[in-house]
């Protein structure tokens, strides 16, 4: 990995992977999310619909999506008008047509789910219960859902944290009034470090949230997780104190795991992959304050993970697609940069070898020029569905989205289009503070073995493997 520790979102992520479909021979199922039940107001008919919703749906259908063209996270949701017709009805009449969840989502409804469904006459209210404290303590839920709509059902425990702190990891981290870009690193022996070779003998990450504990809204820009071995301080032995200060570029050999910037989310892996931290004997977690115009305020943010004791069959990583060749001028009103991934950057593209690999989550990131943001997919020639597409960008409302599994074979091409405006009357570079721009889609795709760290023009980041 190259020593330039960007202000990237990685994390972002969302409630549930949105249906990946298992290749033929991997077994396995989506994180689909729990069985739908009645909820907690057996009068009120949308509640037994809402569980459901929030099973199945709710993992793609919510406001500003990528990956749905509706959100059904509330009765308001569903009474919706679109197209001259409820919402309700549409969703019935498509469950009842087969159409939805879509084909080769890897999500499916039970008969009685659908029945739920069909047979709804789109009557009662949002009040079923649950709402923000659903959620057991100690146990993990989607942030998205538990914002007054009550948890997703899917739950598991939390095994792990790490966040930010003061001296002895008891205290929060003070950020005074006036701070602007202070990148603090905070070093940690890892748990999940084994020098065994034999990958089936590896504890994995299966679920992630961010844990946003901030005194005052806005203070944290953004928090990074790596696994490191050569972190700040030479031999952790930071462990304990107030992080090393101005760590924009810490010595980190290895691997981006984790992240998140605002409208960031939890996100459930597919259940047959997991994520792999066994490499590194340190992890550093590193947070980007900026202060400037707010109160004095202290953080305990990070990240919580849920894990299995034993590997998945499928072991993935974090790959990044895009460009740092970016040159946005002063008053653009619709400038581009883009990246190729494919055999004009190198051997396969983005497998390392003849065997193809797959790709199941997409964490598409740019800055507040951003306008528009598009991964495409071609196979000799031949356009398939795109890797993202968010045809409206919004910097506070960052997520990464679960996909239907895409299989990339070598031969492949994506390219990876970032579109800007830029009001101000200076021209706009790459770079990693937020007045600056960045073109990345940070892919999740497996296996760990066959895919590379970065496929894209000039990537400055790669995160390793």
């Amino acid at each position: 990995m190259k020593k330039f520790l960007v202000g990237i979102v990685l994390a972002a992520p969302i409630g549930l992977a949105c249906g990946p479909l298992p290749p033929p021979g991997t077994g396995g199922t989506a994180g689909q999310g729990g069985q739908g039940g009645q909820g907690g107001n057996p009068g009120n008919a949308f509640c037994a619909v809402k569980a459901v919703l929030e099973a199945k749906c709710t993992g793609c259908h919510y406001p500003n999506s990528a990956q749905a063209p509706m959100s059904l996270q509330t009765f308001a949701d569903t009474q919706a008008i679109r197209n001259g017709r409820p919402v309700w009805q549409i969703m019935r009449d498509r469950i009842a047509a087969g159409t939805m969840p879509p084909f080769g989502s890897g999500i499916s409804l039970s008969q009685e789910q659908k029945n739920t469904i069909t047979g709804w006459n789109g009557s009662g209210s949002n009040d079923c219960g649950g709402g923000g404290t659903a959620c057991a303590p100690g146990q993990f839920c989607s942030m998205r859902n538990c914002t007054g709509e009550g948890c997703i059902n899917t739950k598991c425990n939390i095994t792990h944290r790490f966040v930010a702190h003061a001296g002895g990891k008891q205290g929060r981290f003070p950020v005074p009034a006036g701070t602007k870009d202070d990148y603090r690193c905070f070093t940690f022996t890892n748990p999940f470090y084994s020098t065994n070779p034999d990958p089936k003998v590896d504890i994995q990450v299966t679920a992630e949230t961010p844990l946003i504990n901030s005194g005052n809204p806005g203070v944290l820009h953004h928090w990074l997780l790596f696994g490191s071995t050569n972190p700040p301080g030479g031999d952790g032995s930071i462990m304990g104190g107030p992080g090393i200060f101005n760590c924009i570029q810490p010595e980190l050999t290895d691997k981006l795991l984790s992240g998140w910037a605002p409208g960031g989310d939890a996100y459930i892996l597919p259940d047959d992959i997991g994520l792999s931290l066994k490499k590194y004997p340190f992890l550093v977690l590193q947070n980007h304050y900026n202060n400037e115009t707010l109160a004095a305020g202290s953080d305990a943010s990070g990240v919580a993970y849920c894990t299995s004791p034993a590997a998945r069959q499928n072991t993935a990583t974090i790959v990044t697609l895009g460009t740092d060749n970016i040159s946005i001028p002063a008053g653009a009103s619709n400038a581009a940069a883009s990246g190729r991934c494919d055999t004009s950057v190198g051997g396969n593209g983005l497998a390392k070898s003849n065997r193809p690999v797959y790709i199941f989550a997409s964490s598409p990131h740019m800055h507040k020029l951003g306008t528009k943001f598009r991964t495409t997919h071609t196979r000799g020639g031949q356009a398939l569905p795109d890797i993202s597409n968010i045809g409206t960008w919004v910097f506070d409302k960052q997520h990464k989205f679960g996909l239907p599994r895409v299989e990339y074979r070598p031969g492949d091409s994506m390219v990876t289009t970032c579109n800007y405006a830029n009001p101000t009357p200076f021209g706009v570079n790459f770079g990693p503070g937020t007045i600056q721009e960045m073109c990345y889609d940070f892919v999740m795709a497996y296996p760990l073995a066959d895919v590379r760290g970065e496929c894209g023009q000039g990537v400055t980041f790669t995160g390793g493997n």
